[in-house]
């Protein structure tokens, strides 16, 4: 998929990627970090991979120095889209290219045309799995919670 995406994505404002679904993997596993691509640790700055690094909506984007710094969309306590063993785990996630949160010098001034994130969590409270899966058998409600983010451009939504 990183090297599919390589070859899509292009060094502008303008190619804007969307990759989203359940991953099965938590934000820091290997498997996500190189489906992100190439670590940016300023998202208000631009260098030489921006073009092919995905942001993990459903995680603080990398800001300026300190992580205070990190623009966060997700409330904290949502951080999470299933519940295992009692435990909340984020493996629902929303990536998007760097054109998507804005340009550059929009970003340095905190104008992102990304508006809301949210895990509808809810949705799943009391709704744990554990090992056994077919425990589930029956069940009407989701053990996912449902994700969505806003993004706004000039001329509307």
């Amino acid at each position: 998929m990183r090297n599919y995406l390589n070859t899509l994505m292009r060094a502008d404002d303008t190619t804007h990627t969307l990759v989203l679904g359940d991953l099965n993997d938590e934000p820091q596993a290997a498997t996500s970090q190189i489906l992100l691509g190439a670590v940016d640790a300023d998202v208000t700055t631009a260098d030489h991979f921006d073009y092919v690094r995905l942001y993990n909506l459903m995680e603080p984007i990398p800001g300026r120095g300190a992580a205070s710094n990190d623009k966060r969309f997700l409330a904290e306590d949502d951080a999470f889209t299933r519940i295992y063993m009692g435990r909340g785990e984020l493996i629902d996630h929303i990536l998007a290219s760097k054109g998507l949160l804005g340009a550059t010098a929009e970003l340095r001034n905190n104008n992102w045309r990304l508006k809301e994130v949210h895990s509808l969590v809810a949705s799943i409270r009391g709704e744990s799995i554990g090992d056994r899966p077919a425990e589930r058998n029956g069940k009407t409600r989701p053990d996912h919670a449902p994700v969505y983010a806003r993004f706004e451009f000039e001329g509307g939504e």
